[in-house]
């Protein structure tokens, strides 16, 4: 009997996909884009989504990871409503949302996973339900030719007639269906055009959403544009310019909001980024601190003594002098650490300015909790304030 309910499970599943693949509505939507789940793959599906409209072209989007989103051809967002986990009629409702909307693209970030150079059966079905004619590997391809050649034969059996791969990869020659995306092509993305971004992004993501847009017509200036402008996906590392108060500096504080990265590895090349981007400012890290989650914080120190390293570090929090104490004995110099109970964001903020300087580069790490909400707040106002003067 459990035999053939199982049986009953796999054809009806079958039949299902079957019956998805078969509607219309893709048909309606001429340019489907699948963004295989990966690092960065919600930014990726953003920043394509961005350009081709920017280009002219109703763009439909959607991000599956964080925290889903559907995009807009107004560039318009809204949360996805997501009862369960994410499944193939999650991605079928936002194809008739991308129909009613008339696009001409859907940009559509996938549910399934792509584990060690293998296709896995959940992205296979994604892939024919969808009947992707552009895929996006966020995470590229196999360095090994064999099981690079066998993931690009089944993205190619899957894919529609004349469809396009789109992969972040050294040493491979392109093909009719197969767009590299290489070191060379990375580096032409250029410091002056990353530093436009509200957020910290990165370069391979750009570079890869710059190839998409080309390929489907919209020029690089256009394009960027459009990226330019979009919002950030929830989850990154945003940067606020407060105002200086002194008329000795011509710049404020640089604010980078990390306190919603929680991977340190992110969180790492966010400030590396940040650093390079705002090249010869003092560098001041806030870092929040919770005394019940000791794991976390004690990774955090252990990850952030490896970093390119701050002129000071201000520890707030209910674990400060723990976390001070670890960063100690991880070698960083005692007189470069600070710890305070305060509780109020502009007090902090206050104590920020004093230490970094006016015209200071100031990375915010650590818990999205107690006073972190209001002090990025107070650089958020003082930013919205810079703007206001400069109009």
């Amino acid at each position: 009997m459990d035999r053939q309910r199982i049986v009953d499970a796999f054809v009806g599943r079958l039949g299902f996909l079957t019956a998805f693949r078969k509607r219309p509505n893709r048909a309606a939507v001429p340019i489907r884009i699948y963004v295989a789940k990966g690092h960065g793959s919600s930014s990726i599906t953003r920043l394509i989504t961005a350009g081709l409209r920017a280009g002219g072209l109703r763009a439909c989007g959607k991000t599956s990871t964080t925290s889903p989103r559907l995009l807009f051809p107004d560039g318009r967002e809204y949360p996805v409503y997501r009862p369960s986990n994410a499944n193939l009629r999650e991605q079928r409702r936002v194809t008739r949302v991308a129909e009613q909307e008339r696009a001409d693209v859907l940009v559509l970030e996938g549910i399934a996973t792509k584990d060690d150079g293998q296709l896995s059966a959940g992205l296979q079905a994604e892939l024919q339900a969808l009947n992707a004619t552009h895929v996006v590997l966020a995470n590229g391809l196999p360095q090994q030719t064999d099981a690079r050649d066998k993931v690009v034969s089944r993205l190619a059996a899957v894919v529609a007639d004349r469809g396009k791969l789109f992969a972040a990869v050294t040493g491979v020659d392109e093909t009719e269906f197969l767009a590299v995306i290489d070191d060379e092509q990375i580096a032409d993305v250029r410091w002056v055009e990353m530093e436009r971004f509200s957020y910290i992004e990165y370069r391979e993501h750009v570079a890869i959403a710059l190839r998409v847009c080309e390929e489907l017509g919209v020029d690089r200036e256009t394009a960027l544009s459009g990226m330019w402008r979009a919002n950030p996906d929830p989850g990154v590392a945003t940067v606020f310019q407060a105002s200086s108060p002194s008329a000795s500096t011509d710049c404020g504080v640089t604010f980078v909001n990390g306190f919603a990265v929680s991977d340190p590895a992110r969180l790492r090349r966010s400030w590396e980024i940040a650093a390079g981007r705002f090249r010869n400012r003092p560098r001041l890290a806030i870092v929040n601190c919770r005394a019940d989650r000791p794991e976390c914080w004690r990774r955090l120190a252990d990850s952030l003594a490896k970093w390119t390293p701050a002129d000071h570090y201000l520890i707030i929090g209910t674990a400060a002098t723990l976390f001070a104490q670890r960063l100690q004995s991880l070698g960083i110099d005692r007189d470069r650490i600070s710890c305070t109970r305060v509780e109020s964001a502009d007090r902090i903020g206050i104590l920020a300015r004093r230490l970094g300087g006016e015209a200071a580069l100031v990375l915010g790490i650590g818990s999205m909790s107690g006073a972190t909400w209001g002090l990025v707040n107070y650089f958020r106002k003082r930013e919205a304030r810079t703007l206001q003067n400069a109009a």
